[in-house]
């Protein structure tokens, strides 16, 4: 049985650190800006089938209350920078990804599809625009909160592929990792956004 476990840097000292929630299914979580949630994705049952959604609880322990529709698996999620919501990545089918954004009452809106090699992590950055990467790790996308995109940038050749990326607090670049092909080393760079 896996837990959601909450504390805080005075917690650490003192010791006083606390489940917030026992379950079989967390797969991922990240607290809310503002420290008062915990978005985690979590494996629940839809209409008798396993699909792995986004649930909400409350930094100081509670239930899951589940955030998004009966959706396709969630792929990845980013909160909001002022903590009024989240944007997600989820399966629409074999095919197809829908990057969508959600506030925490659980209204949704898409922002945008895109084939399997067109959408899968997502990251808000500080101004609310959304980095989306593919997954085959060539590029990234820079689309604004009407999905619109504003730009595209393609890792360079010699790459190998992406594992992870992650926009700059102030919004102005991007770092990734991945590895360099010929090598087979390790890569970190920088995209100006």
């Amino acid at each position: 049985e896996a837990a959601v476990i909450a504390f805080d840097a005075a917690s650490l000292n003192s010791g006083k650190i606390r489940q917030v929630l026992s379950s079989t299914t967390p797969l991922r979580g990240r607290i809310s800006p503002d420290g008062r949630r915990i978005g985690i994705i979590q494996r629940v049952l839809v209409d008798g089938a396993a699909r792995d959604q986004i649930s909400l609880i409350p930094f100081a322990g509670g239930e899951p209350v589940i955030l998004t529709p009966a959706l396709e698996d969630i792929n990845d999620f980013e909160w909001n920078p002022d903590g009024s919501g989240l944007v997600y990545v989820h399966r629409v089918s074999a095919e197809e990804r829908s990057i969508a954004a959600v506030d925490t009452t659980g209204r949704v809106r898409e922002l945008m599809r895109g084939t399997n090699g067109t959408v899968s992590g997502v990251q808000v950055l500080a101004d609310n625009r959304v980095i989306v990467a593919d997954p085959d790790g060539i590029g990234f996308l820079l689309i604004d909160r009407t999905g619109k995109t504003q730009a595209h940038w393609k890792v360079p050749e010699w790459s190998g592929g992406m594992t992870s990326f992650s926009g700059s607090p102030d919004g102005k670049s991007i770092a990734m990792i991945g590895w360099d092909r010929p090598f087979d080393s390790i890569l970190v760079a920088r995209v100006d956004v």
